[in-house]
């Protein structure tokens, strides 16, 4: 859909007018009351069903309910997954991390409770229960009842809202489970183990609404079908790509910068298990790889002052990593699955609160927390998974106040082998076979910046860095590994000369390939022929180059062969 207009109210009956609902979805939630939706309308910055009003006479909200305040995207979105439920019962939601899926899941479950209709939401992390719980509270006005193995939640099953731990599920008979007419998964990329898989066969008459920032496995299985075959979910709502969410000032851009000494788990030859490094090998190389200090320095270097996320390979190398950040004066604290919920909860607010600068944790802050204030996230963590690239880096993207940028400090050759977190990517249901690409990625030789060369910067072999204008040349496909490498830094005064063709040699060139074609010939004749050409130049051996499939560095021996044979320089 295009965007709206945003300088006047954008009515939710005009985003579904451009879905296509219709007024005659009869049994539209297939619920205990069976009443007939109609169609949803904008009432005080709400959503709300017009069937319910005309039924009650009345709106629904009280004058002290608080609004909703819907981005133009998370309306669309909403609007995609009613037009969806009249097809199909489990949706999956797909929206960048940072864009507000939180939202999302609040004014779909108000249409739910508006009926009197029982809400289930389940995550897979304390922190996630308790951000759902809050967020529901916030916007319904309804306090959740909380279903989890953790003992500092109070239970109660008389609450319209449930929010479920899956593992404290898992554990319940099903004749126990909460009743459900919508089932709200977040993180809903999980659904596939085998935890997930008896929620979707219990619920069959409710119906699903699943949210990821990436719905991929890392072994690269779908989530149209789940644990056992199990049938999962059936249509797919892809959101507003991240590099749109930042150029509208929704998402923060980010700058990423390298470490001189990268993790490169592929050259080391670290075996892979389900799809990822084995964490033991992984570990090992990276204590071995990376100097006592290191992480710290390139900190120091890049992201000095900045409050700043922490992704070690393991535990053991967070907690060491952590004790050099405060052994150099810089506030630092650790947190992993094993500290006490009171302690992590207390370090998460101090991190919060800025007494915290450097938050060291592993697989805590990897999906689903909500911190606008990060403003740095370091990357020491090699990994084939776009899920936990993406996630990762998504920390820092939310946008706060005295933020111009996020910065990515990666330790690893990550930022090479796996798309950037605004690159567009085709999401899908279905099982599909992972990229493995090369990002074609520069390093800066000055300032270690990272960014991706143009079309043109790969053309003509030379770049100059975005962040402190360092010219410098590269080479591609070093050593057959399709990456970008550094070969020499330019004068600061450097300009690339003017790329002039002569007319009359390029139809001589025309001329000879379409001989070499009609008589088959190779391409070294080819080669050979055109340094007979009167006049060639370095810019038309250039072109010869880029037909034959040669590389660049052909035209520039040849053409100084040419130069030795008039008695110029060589």
């Amino acid at each position: 859909m295009d965007r709206p207009n945003m300088d006047r109210p954008y009515m939710v009956n005009d985003i579904l007018s451009q879905a296509r609902l219709t007024t005659s979805s009869n049994n539209f939630y297939r619920s205990s009351q069976n009443l007939d939706i109609g169609k949803f309308y904008h009432y005080s910055d709400r959503l709300t069903i017009e069937g319910y009003i005309q039924t009650t006479g009345q709106p629904s909200f009280s004058a002290t309910s608080p609004p909703i305040n819907l981005r133009y995207y998370q309306k669309d979105a909403i609007a995609q997954v009613f037009e969806l439920w009249q097809q199909v019962r489990r949706v999956l939601v797909q929206s960048p991390t940072g864009s507000g899926k939180s939202l999302i899941i609040s004014a779909l479950a108000q249409e739910f409770l508006r009926r009197g209709e029982p809400v289930l939401a389940l995550a897979h992390k304390v922190e996630l229960i308790r951000q759902l719980r809050d967020h529901l509270q916030r916007c319904t006005l309804i306090e959740p009842g909380i279903i989890a193995e953790k003992s500092q939640f109070k239970r109660n099953t008389e609450a319209l809202i449930q929010v479920a731990s899956i593992q404290a599920l898992s554990c319940q008979p099903l004749d126990k489970l909460p009743k459900a007419s919508i089932v709200i998964i977040d993180e809903a990329h999980h659904s596939h183990a085998k935890t997930y898989s008896r929620i979707f066969s219990h619920y069959q008459e409710a119906y699903f609404l699943g949210l990821t920032a990436t719905p991929l496995r890392i072994d690269g299985r779908g989530l149209r079908y789940l644990y056992d075959g199990v049938a999962g979910f059936e249509a797919l709502v892809t959101g507003v790509p991240v590099r749109q969410l930042i150029e509208e000032g929704y998402l923060s851009d980010f700058k990423l910068f390298t470490s001189d000494n990268l993790l490169d788990p592929k050259a080391a030859g670290i075996h892979s298990r389900a799809g990822d490094y084995i964490q033991s090998e992984l570990e090992e190389y990276t204590d071995s790889v990376l100097l006592q200090g290191e992480i710290v320095d390139t900190w120091l270097k890049h992201a000095d002052g900045k409050r700043t996320v922490l992704y070690p390979v393991s535990v053991a190398l967070s907690k060491r990593y952590c004790q050099e950040f405060c052994s150099s004066g810089i506030a630092a604290a650790h947190i992993d699955a094993d500290t006490p919920p009171k302690e992590r909860e207390n370090i998460l607010q101090k991190f919060i609160n800025g007494e915290i600068l450097v938050l060291c944790q592993h697989s805590i802050v990897i999906e689903g927390v909500d911190i606008p204030l990060i403003e740095c996230v370091q990357f020491a963590r090699p990994t084939k998974s776009l899920t936990i690239w993406f996630q990762a880096i998504g920390r820092a993207l939310r946008p706060a106040a005295g933020k111009p940028h996020a910065i990515i400090i990666d330790h690893t050759t990550t930022h090479h082998d796996l798309p950037w977190i605004d690159e567009p990517i085709e999401w899908s249901l279905d099982p599909v076979s992972l990229p493995n690409n090369a990002a074609h990625t520069l390093t800066c030789p000055d300032c270690s910046h990272v960014f991706r060369a143009t079309a043109n910067d790969t053309r003509r072999r030379w770049a100059m860095c975005p962040n402190c204008s360092t010219k410098f040349q590269f080479e591609v496909g070093v050593g057959g590994s399709g990456r970008y490498q550094v070969v020499k830094v330019l004068p600061a005064d450097f300009q690339e000369l003017e790329r002039q063709l002569n007319p009359e040699v390029m139809e001589a060139l025309a001329r000879l390939f379409e001989e070499a074609f009609d008589r088959r010939l190779k391409p070294g004749w080819v080669a050979y022929q055109v340094l007979k050409i009167p006049n060639i130049g370095y810019f038309e051996l250039l072109e010869v180059a880029k037909w034959l499939n040669y590389k660049p560095g052909w035209a520039y021996y040849k053409y100084r062969e040419i130069l030795a044979e008039l008695g110029g320089v060589a």
